[in-house]
């Protein structure tokens, strides 16, 4: 029997998810990469993902946001560190 190899998966949930051909993966929602060897671990992985979301927590936390002010400045650093995270896929 051969041995097994460690496969990366990139999981997303999201109304809008959008792939590039360099292998970008950019979503409203969540993008997560995941490590599994076998299928069912890689199910296993996704059920827990699925199964650990607070659907009344989001609820709430999107709720909140009209509460939510940002100046100029840190406006623009989060667009910044956004922009960092997408280049860097992270």
């Amino acid at each position: 029997m051969g041995k097994l190899c460690e496969q990366t998966f990139k999981v997303t949930v999201g109304f809008r998810v959008l792939a590039c051909r360099n292998m970008t993966v950019l979503s409203d929602g969540l993008v997560k990469e995941l490590r599994a060897k076998t299928l069912d671990e890689m199910d296993n992985c996704i059920y827990c993902l699925i199964y650990r979301f607070d659907a009344v927590r989001f609820a709430q936390q999107v709720n909140e946001l009209p509460n939510y002010e940002l100046t100029d400045i840190q406006f623009a650093q989060f667009i910044g560190h956004a922009h960092l995270q997408i280049s860097y896929g992270k």
